[in-house]
């Protein structure tokens, strides 16, 4: 048995692999040992080299996902799987295409849905979204917004706080308090770390020739956050119009748990006295 146990905030995805290179290569793609906890759900995954009829690698690999109850497909063939939300067991056979150069950035998409999976069957409430999550002063802070809008540039700004991501961060709501965490997912920011902390603020980032912070609370902010929000699809869920909606309420969920503020800021860490003072003056 060749397993990985990889820990995304408080669930652990575990990757039993045939042979040891791939969860050596596993642990190498995602800089963390395996996690000394068993797994609350456990995958098996095999690899082929057989592209024949593969028309191209999707960029999404929720969009191109179709199941039938007793199974699903992903790209047409490009990973074919099952998973029983009952026992917790799945298994993924993966084209091997997809774990080569920055394919598996996408491949890790197939991974958010075995932590929603998990997540389910712990009976949490959490979610990942695309953000920078920093940690400053003991408190959390998640900045978010479209690509482009300015996620990794906060990222660089923040030298005396812990970043935890520059891409995807995990908010668990399941407790009195917010709480943001690390993930390993994706973020190439070279001096991210592993931990925690309360949440304190969502901030939707728009870059601008001056720093301005302003509470939002308009449905139209909640909107906007909901469409950075991983969706929340298991393995044992296919694609459904009701997604949409599903991200939209775990926004609000997010912005009846902390504020949400709309931010407004130029590239060097000026922006931060703006936080201080709506926080300060809520």
């Amino acid at each position: 048995m060749h397993e990985y146990n990889l820990r995304i905030g408080s669930v652990v995805v575990s990757l039993d692999f045939r042979y040891e290179r791939y969860k050596l290569a596993f642990m190498d793609y995602f800089q963390r040992p395996s996690h000394p906890s068993p797994g609350d759900i456990r995958l098996k995954l095999k690899f082929k080299d057989d592209i024949k009829g593969l028309a191209e690698i999707p960029n999404s690999l929720f969009l191109t996902k179709r199941g039938d109850g007793k199974g699903f497909s992903v790209a047409e063939g490009l990973i074919e799987g099952k998973y029983s939300p009952k026992s917790g067991e799945g298994e993924l056979v993966v084209q091997s295409i997809i774990m080569e150069g920055n394919f598996a950035r996408i491949f890790e998409q197939i991974l958010y849905q075995a932590f929603w999976s998990a997540v389910r069957r712990k009976g949490l409430s959490a979610l990942l979204i695309h953000s920078s999550a920093v940690v400053r002063n003991g408190k959390g802070y998640i900045f978010t917004g479209r690509s482009g809008s300015g996620k990794s540039t906060i990222a660089s700004l923040c030298a005396g706080s812990k970043v935890l991501n520059d891409e995807i961060a995990l908010i668990d709501l399941s407790g009195e308090q917010a709480i943001v965490s690390d993930t390993p997912f994706n973020g190439l920011f070279p001096d991210k770390v592993e931990g925690s902390a309360p949440l304190s603020a969502v901030l939707l980032l728009k870059q601008a020739p001056f720093h301005r912070v302003a509470r939002a609370s308009s449905a139209e902010s909640i909107k906007t956050l909901s469409k950075e929000i991983i969706p929340p699809m298991g393995l044992e869920t296919p694609l459904a119009s009701t997604v949409y909606w599903d991200m939209l309420d775990c926004a609000k969920k997010i912005s009846d748990a902390v504020p949400l503020y709309l931010m407004e800021f130029l590239p060097n860490p000026g922006f931060w006295e703006c936080i201080d003072r709506e926080e300060r003056n809520p």
